[in-house]
């Protein structure tokens, strides 16, 4: 069994309760909080999937929980091995039509073909072969960056055609999506934002949860110090959670006091704007 990466962090975890760490920053699908707007969200792109085919388009500014949904969308069909079969695309160039097509078939272990019409019948044959064997195909891409405008067309073209295809990104996607003006009069839009006071509460109680803590690491003043200084920002406040851990672990402190919290909020927000 491989050892704590910082095992004396790991043992001070376990004194607060904690069987992992409840601030990981790799995003993890168990650690995602169905807030009021990722909840709602979720139950649409499901539904996208039961109507067999569409293009969804999420987009929001960094560390809002684009690709925390993109990895519970993916896990959450990976789990029903019987009736999905699932393609994630993360991190991967996709430029031309055929990069997409190649990236979707080496995701579902396809061979490749040459040309856009070679893969194109590959990756339908395999849809199609799958859909009367009762096993539908789901496709998610996680963008870090813009689109081209070939490769909004080809995954539009997929989603209409083949399998309902979802793509994560920035905001600027909304843009790459308009220069294919049937994706964007077709496609389902949904825009991820930051997190009201009520909804950044139940997340962070939510991974202490998670993580095996049963009782608030938190207390109110804390949560609401961390809420006013990242407006709410979901990637912000884990990360200050996790720095707040280690200012913890560090003097051996049993509860996050409200003075270890603005002084570690301060000092990420400092860094950042460097």
């Amino acid at each position: 069994m491989a050892l704590p990466r910082y095992p004396a962090r790991t043992l001070y975890l376990r004194t607060l309760g904690f069987s992992e760490d409840p601030f990981g920053l790799i995003p993890d699908p168990r650690f995602l909080c169905l807030t009021s707007q990722h909840g709602p969200l979720l139950e649409r792109l499901f539904g996208t999937v039961e109507r067999s085919s569409g293009l969804v388009v999420v987009d929001g500014h960094a560390g809002v929980g684009k690709s925390i949904v993109a990895r519970r969308l993916e896990s959450y069909y990976l789990c029903q091995p019987e009736e999905y079969r699932v393609a994630y695309l993360h991190n991967v160039p996709l430029d031309t039509e055929y990069s997409v097509l190649a990236a979707v078939s080496d995701a579902l272990a396809l061979n490749r073909r040459k040309g856009v019409e070679g893969q194109w019948d590959e990756l339908a044959a395999f849809v199609k072969s799958q859909a009367a064997n009762g096993q539908a195909t789901v496709i998610v891409v996680d963008l870090q960056d813009d689109p081209a405008r070939e490769v909004i067309a080809q995954l539009y073209e997929i989603a209409s055609r083949l399998a309902p295809v979802f793509v994560f990104g920035k905001p600027s996607l909304a843009v790459a999506l308009g220069r294919v003006p049937e994706a964007a009069e077709q496609a389902y839009h949904y825009t991820l934002a930051d997190l009201d006071l009520e909804d950044t509460v139940t997340m962070i109680n939510f991974r202490c949860m998670v993580a095996g803590r049963n009782t608030p690491l938190f207390s109110s003043e804390s949560l609401m110090y961390i809420w006013e200084a990242t407006y709410g920002n979901p990637s912000d406040v884990i990360n200050i959670c996790g720095r707040v851990l280690n200012a913890m672990s560090t003097e051996r402190l049993d509860a996050a006091a409200l003075p270890v919290v603005t002084s570690t909020t301060q000092a990420y927000l400092e860094a950042k704007l460097r």
